[in-house]
């Protein structure tokens, strides 16, 4: 349930009203009619379960919100702090088969097809009417491919990748990461592994990662490039499309990343319009980003 009629905390998810969102608990294909199940393999009739179905409590009525993704049983959870509905969601498929060989537990029987999602609208009517974004989390912590490769106690890092409607847009840009660590030999602001897909991510401020007062190098070397964005304290230099300069956040330490006023120059950006269309559109106060703007997620009109 996701709502402001519970209190500030879920008055802070950013819901206009209370909505209720259930899921099917299925991984089959069915027909969507009374007589649904066993269909056809291959009939064009047949649609895959697990559909999330979003229940307007004040109207009482009921959509699908196909654009969520198809799950067979995992919760959807609303998000506080985003300014807009964010809901996480998760698959934890039944075909993933039994989690280890009893006579071998390092041989794994079936691969994991566990997922996890979040759905992002600018509003409540938006997402009702499923017009919101669904991202893929997609690990970037090397051998770590699926909750298999997860030791219990431990934990991985990633980023979140926009599946358009289908196509995934391999991108990160205009992110503002600061005082996050990682383990030793890994980079604590962006760890990138090599993929058949390249990536690029653009107008970054990737600042004052890892334990102060030793800050590492901020990025790794391999697996996607940097461009147009500021990194740092070090390396002291990445490239020549990028910058090395402090971004002056608010308050850095309390998690406060918005710019300081006057904007240090050097963070300038001045992105082509299809570089901010889609999830860039906006910054984290659901400010219209310009082709005026500034690196990181704090857009500030000038």
């Amino acid at each position: 349930m996701a709502g402001p009629r519970r209190g500030a905390i879920l008055a802070r998810e950013s819901f206009s009203r209370e909505i209720l969102f259930t899921n099917e608990e299925s991984p089959d294909y069915v027909y969507r009619q009374e007589d649904s199940w066993p269909p056809t393999p291959g009939d064009p009739a047949e649609r895959e379960a697990g559909v999330v179905v979003a229940l307007d409590v004040r109207t009482g009525q009921h959509r699908p919100i196909y654009g969520m993704g198809r799950h067979n049983h995992e919760n959807d959870v609303a998000i506080p702090g985003y300014h807009r509905p964010v809901v996480f969601s998760g698959d934890d498929t039944f075909t993933s088969g039994p989690l280890t060989d009893p006579s071998n537990t390092a041989n794994k029987l079936a691969p994991s097809q566990s997922q996890l999602y979040s759905y992002i609208a600018p509003s409540t009517d938006s997402l009702l009417a499923d017009g919101g974004d669904l991202w893929a989390f997609v690990s970037d912590t090397p051998g770590v491919k699926n909750y298999y490769d997860v030791i219990p106690g431990s934990g991985t890092g990633g980023i979140n990748v926009p599946q358009v409607r289908g196509l995934a847009t391999n991108r990160i840009d205009f992110n503002s990461i600061s005082r996050n660590d990682a383990r030793p030999l890994f980079a604590p602001g962006v760890q990138c592994i090599s993929s058949p897909t390249s990536l690029t991510a653009r107008y970054n401020i990737i600042w004052d990662n890892g334990t102060s007062p030793a800050f590492r190098d901020q990025v790794n070397a391999a697996g996607c490039d940097h461009k147009l964005s500021d990194i740092g304290p070090l390396p002291a230099s990445y490239g020549m499309m990028n910058v090395n300069t402090d971004p002056l956040f608010m308050d850095e330490l309390a998690g406060d990343l918005h710019l300081m006023k006057p904007v240090n120059a050097m963070l300038f950006a001045n992105p082509t319009a299809s570089e901010i269309e889609g999830p860039a559109a906006r910054d984290i106060e659901d400010e219209l980003r310009t082709v005026r703007t500034e690196m990181g997620a704090d857009h500030v009109a000038r």
